[in-house]
């Protein structure tokens, strides 16, 4: 993306709600400044892409070049500098063509356009309690609390009105896995013969209840499953 762009106060207005920017190049031959941050540190600033020093720039080039970390998305690689990608939720990469990246109003028309693809736009504001709500499902399944993971991923799913693709695939992921945990739970209880019969049902019992959630209009397939044995 051309540095006129980025300095584009219209464009900078609609970026604060419309995309999140990632800048990086890959060389540290640009001349550098020292500023003092928020904090008071002195620091060194890229002269060219102002806000981070080169060495982030670089590092960030090579994440994205090597798609490295969990769900980073690799931008495939061209010589030509700048280049300009939007990079969807869904993890698809798109080039902005070259003409049309030194133009804020161009760019913000792929950008729109590509959105329409995905769904309606979810504020940026609804962002925090979004991610919060993910935390917290990550960590209830981290600590096997079924009934906090699903109730959490049930609300993440209510939060927008038609769950865009990337959401509903981030909710299914962690779905799979809770899944995948009661079924063996079920399975290890039902094949215990050491366990009686009254004891082995109320475990079961108490399973299917901890999981009787709908997240994304339906139940995990193990509720069915249990609750067929426990109707036998």
């Amino acid at each position: 993306m051309y540095r006129s762009v980025l300095d584009n106060k219209d464009f900078i207005a609609w970026s604060h709600e419309g995309v999140i920017l990632l800048v990086a190049h890959n060389e540290l031959g640009h001349e550098e400044k020292k500023e003092t941050d928020s904090y008071g540190k002195e620091v060194r600033r890229c002269t060219l892409y102002p806000g981070l020093c080169c060495r982030d720039h670089l590092d960030a080039a090579v994440d994205v070049d090597n798609a490295r970390g969990d769900d980073l998305v690799k931008v495939p690689f061209l010589e030509l500098c700048p280049n300009t990608w939007l990079v969807a939720p869904t993890g698809e990469a798109t080039q902005v063509v070259e003409e049309e990246q030194f133009v804020a109003g161009k760019i913000r028309e792929r950008a729109e356009a590509l959105q329409k693809t995905l769904g309606a736009a979810v504020p940026i504001k609804a962002y925090a309690g979004l991610k919060d709500l993910a935390a917290q499902a990550d960590l209830a399944i981290e600590e096997d609390r079924y009934t906090d993971a699903l109730t959490h991923l049930a609300a993440l799913g209510k939060s927008v009105k038609v769950p865009h693709a990337a959401l509903k695939a981030l909710i299914e992921a962690r779905l799979t896995s809770i899944d995948e945990d009661v079924a063996y739970e079920f399975e290890d209880a039902r094949d215990d013969a050491k366990l009686a019969a009254a004891d082995k049902r109320a475990k079961i019992e108490k399973l299917l209840a901890a999981i009787d959630i709908e997240v994304l209009g339906a139940r995990l397939p193990s509720h069915a499953a249990m609750k067929a044995w426990c109707a036998r």
